[in-house]
């Protein structure tokens, strides 16, 4: 696996590590961190799409 996936991976776990461990210690809060964990999957997954975008225009900045 390239370091690129293993990192996504590592990120995407770590965002939806509290959510999981709700689901397994109680379900007190879990509207709360239902809410969290959309919120930052939404900006983790626009952060992604951010990085790929500026690196595939720094690669066409390259080819120049």
């Amino acid at each position: 696996m390239s370091e690129k996936k293993v990192l996504t991976l590592l990120g995407f776990f770590f965002v939806n590590g509290l959510f999981i461990g709700s689901i397994f210690t109680g379900l007190d809060y879990l509207m709360e961190v239902l809410l969290f964990t959309v919120v930052a999957n939404v900006i983790y997954v626009g952060l992604l799409f951010y990085l790929k975008r500026n690196s595939n225009s720094l690669e066409a900045n390259y080819e120049e």
